[in-house]
């Protein structure tokens, strides 16, 4: 592997899109999907036990979910009373650490939400009108923890496993193309393939989960499954046993070269360390991430040419190069016509003037009706939709209705708001 040449490549891909970059690798950290290393202020909001160490060294008390599921668990285990001490004793610390009038959590509507969340209080009173329904405090505990476990893998499936896939799709789409656009970050939901991605990414898991009882095995996994979000990210149609066989197909006889790619980044993960996680957040991370997007591009071309069984599923050329303008002409052709219709019709179009037109272009609003408002505000909207489709047409953002999974693109029609 030309490990030089790849980093190269990552460099210049994270120069053009730094913020994105950084903005995706964020939110991957805030997820807890990826790159964990961040300041000690995000580690205590992913991480329950630092939170705890930090509750205890201020003197405040831990109330988060962790400790909503704590309060559960320990009335699931018979202890009811000391759970409402538990939390008659988290509303004690409220009262007694509001000492800043604008800060205050004593009084107002909003702080008694905000208070009955956090202290417990709220999971009390659902819990006493759950059982005053059924007659049955431990079945109603029973049936919250049930509740709160679903909600709990359901998010981590759904949400954290999923980006995994997003922060992929990003970072490929990146490599080619000049512009990303922000609703990738809901690539999912734009392919339609949210849950096939979600099922794909269970089973890898449990496979995982499986083979980490050998330990060893877990560790040799670990890297044969390890192109599994790429592969999904490139077509998410494909399933999750033909997913899991490609990876180990493409990964055999470079488990080892991985291992070695990550450890090459080993001063990163100690400099992050040192600046407790700001290198990692405003370099690092999105380094890293375009690295291994190079990485993937490079098994992947290995794969194709040696016909691996199964590389036909890698079919998104046009994530790697740029498609022909006769081609997205062709593709787009609809939109080519619709351009043409709102450049021509802006001829007739003029901006609204007096309150009325100051209304429209600072916040979009219609106080009453008025045809030349409406007119001005769908030429408006029409020309943002354009802004988006010239990008798609000139090459500089990736043509979704090229895609394995076809994103679809329209024009978009505005939503009339009158108040």
């Amino acid at each position: 592997m030309q490990r030089k040449t790849l980093k190269a490549e990552a460099r210049k891909t994270l120069k053009r899109h730094y913020w994105l970059l950084v903005i995706v690798c964020l939110f991957a950290a805030f997820l807890s999907a990826d790159y964990g290393s961040s300041p000690a202020a995000l580690n205590t909001n992913m991480n329950p036990n630092a939170a705890s160490q930090e509750a205890s060294r201020t003197g405040e008390s831990n109330t988060g979910a962790s400790d909503s599921f704590g309060l559960l668990l320990q009335m699931a285990s018979g202890d009811a009373n000391g759970a409402r001490d538990r939390v008659r004793d988290n509303e004690r610390t409220i009262a007694n650490q509001d000492t800043v009038a604008t800060l205050g959590r004593t009084r107002g509507v909003l702080s008694a939400v905000v208070n009955s969340l956090s202290t417990g209080s709220f999971l009390l009173s659902v819990t006493d009108a759950t059982a005053s329904i059924i007659r049955s405090e431990s079945i109603a505990i029973a049936i919250l923890v049930i509740v709160a476990l679903l909600v709990t893998l359901t998010a981590g499936l759904f949400v954290t496993e999923v980006f995994r896939v997003v922060l992929r799709r990003i970072v490929l789409e990146s490599r080619t193309y000049d512009k990303v656009p922000l609703r990738r970050f809901l690539y999912p939901l734009q392919t339609g393939c949210w849950v096939r991605m979600a099922w794909v990414l269970l089973v890898e898991n449990v496979y995982q989960l499986l083979w980490w009882c050998t330990v060893v095995g877990g560790i040799v996994k670990t890297y044969s499954y390890f192109l599994v979000p790429y592969i999904v990210a490139e077509n998410p149609n494909i399933s999750a046993n033909e997913a899991i066989s490609l990876s180990r197909r493409m990964m055999k006889g470079h488990k080892w070269e991985c291992f070695v790619a990550q450890l090459s980044f080993l001063g990163w993960y100690l400099l992050s360390i040192a600046t407790f996680g700001l290198s990692a957040i405003f370099y690092s991370n999105g380094y890293n991430a375009a690295f291994f997007a190079e990485y993937y591009v490079k098994l992947r071309a290995t794969a194709k040419s040696a016909g691996i069984k199964g590389s036909e599923w890698l079919c998104d050329e046009y994530l790697y190069a740029k498609p022909s303008p006769e081609l997205l002409n062709d593709t787009y052709a609809d939109v080519v016509r619709g351009a043409a219709t709102v450049y021509a019709g802006g001829a007739t179009v003029s901006a609204p003037t007096g309150f009325a037109g100051w209304m429209s272009d600072w916040f979009g609003i219609t106080i009453r009706q008025d045809d030349r408002v409406d007119a001005w505000q769908q030429y408006e909207s029409d020309l943002d939709s354009m802004a988006k489709a010239e990008d798609i047409l000139h090459g500089l953002t990736y043509p979704g209705r090229l895609a394995p999974a076809r994103m679809e693109f329209r024009l978009d029609t505005r939503t009339k708001l009158n108040p």
